[in-house]
């Protein structure tokens, strides 16, 4: 309801809101926009639902492709139920590993998330420990390789820049 169109007066709309959840009129404006969300606000909660939901439809994807996969491999067939109970519970699974992975950095007094947070995060879990380990340890050795390709590459010596005075000589 807006009230620059005249249909209500800001005292209609006021009043019950003292009534129901406030004692007093600064506690009601404290209130109100809790109450009615400004335009922006519905819009930025539409576009954070909306990017929540295509998170899980692609989780319900990835979830479902991999059962498609792997269950004739194994004789398994997975029914459609299946199929969203399980990315419904992998997407809440992601989702707090997120949470848990975002604390270890911010404890580390890090604002960016790496290895060794994800190593302490499915330390839990030593088959998956073990694999996260091998793969931190590989990329490594990966970086390792990079940095001595590019350290060889550089030219030992600078080329000299001639100075100014040294640049007037020669044009003379």
């Amino acid at each position: 309801m807006n009230v620059e169109d005249g249909s209500e007066t800001q005292s209609q709309i006021l009043l019950p809101c003292l009534e129901v959840h406030c004692t007093d009129l600064v506690a009601c404006l404290q209130v109100m926009p809790m109450i009615y969300p400004t335009e922006e606000e519905e819009e930025e909660d539409y576009e954070k639902l909306a990017y929540k939901e295509r998170l899980k439809a692609a989780v319900h994807y990835t979830v479902g492709h991999i059962c498609e996969e792997t269950g004739p491999e194994n004789g398994v067939e997975f029914s459609k139920r299946f199929i969203a109970v399980l990315a419904d519970a992998t997407f809440k699974q992601v989702k707090s590993f997120a949470i848990d992975l975002e604390l270890f950095a911010n404890h580390a007094n890090r604002s960016i998330i790496n290895t060794e947070d994800v190593k302490l995060l499915v330390r839990k879990t030593p088959t998956l420990f073990k694999h996260v380990k091998a793969l931190a340890d590989e990329q490594a050795q990966q970086q390792e390789v990079v940095k001595a390709k590019r350290k060889a590459a550089k030219p030992t010596q600078k080329a000299s820049i001639p100075s100014f005075e040294e640049s007037d000589k020669t044009n003379d």
